[in-house]
C-alpha cells in the first residue's frame, strides 16, 4: 500500500473581537488570553501577512523571520516567512497601536500561506474614545495705551 501525502492547509487561531481605548496599545498574547497563533501539520515553513486598519503593528521579536514587506516595528503591513515556532514566538506579544486620536472600527487582517494554500483570518478591534485634555495656544496681542482689542473665537 502506497500512501501519497497531500498538502493540508495551515491553520490560524485568532481571538474574538477586541476592545482598546484610543491611543493605547493592544497586546495579543497567551498571557492576556487573546493570542494569535498558526500551525501546519506537515510544513515547518510558512509566510504570514499582517495588515492593520487604522493603526500599526509591532512584533516583540523577529528572530528566525525573513521580511518581504515591513520590518516588524510600527508597520501598517508586514509580510514575513519563517518556521512555525519562530512565527508563533513573534506573534505572542504582537502589539496593535491605533492611529493617534483615532476611535471607531479597526482591525488586523492575517493571511497565512504554505506551499499550496492561503488561509485568511481577521481580528476586529473596537477603539473607544477617550476624553482628551483641551489644547490651548499662546496667542499674543499688542494694543496701544487707551486702545481697544477685540478677540474673536478661534
Amino acid at each position: 500500500v502506497n500512501v501519497t501525502p497531500v498538502n493540508d492547509a495551515p491553520t490560524v487561531v485568532v481571538p474574538v473581537g477586541q476592545l482598546v481605548a484610543e491611543d493605547t496599545p493592544l497586546v495579543f498574547s497567551a498571557a492576556s488570553d487573546n493570542s494569535i497563533s498558526v500551525a501546519d501539520v506537515e510544513s515547518d515553513g510558512l509566510t504570514v501577512t499582517l495588515t492593520a486598519s487604522n493603526g500599526v503593528l509591532t512584533l516583540p521579536s523577529i528572530g528566525g523571520l525573513t521580511f518581504v514587506t515591513g520590518s516588524g516595528a510600527g508597520d501598517a503591513t508586514m509580510t514575513f516567512s519563517g518556521s512555525v515556532a519562530a512565527i508563533n514566538l513573534a506573534l505572542d506579544g504582537l502589539e496593535f497601536l491605533p492611529n493617534l486620536n483615532f476611535n471607531g472600527v479597526a482591525g488586523i487582517a492575517l493571511v497565512v500561506a504554505d506551499a499550496g494554500f492561503s488561509v485568511p483570518a481577521n481580528v476586529a478591534v473596537t477603539v473607544t474614545p477617550v476624553n482628551d485634555a483641551p489644547v490651548t495656544s499662546a496667542d499674543g496681542y499688542t494694543v496701544s495705551e487707551d486702545g481697544s482689542l477685540t478677540v474673536g473665537a478661534a
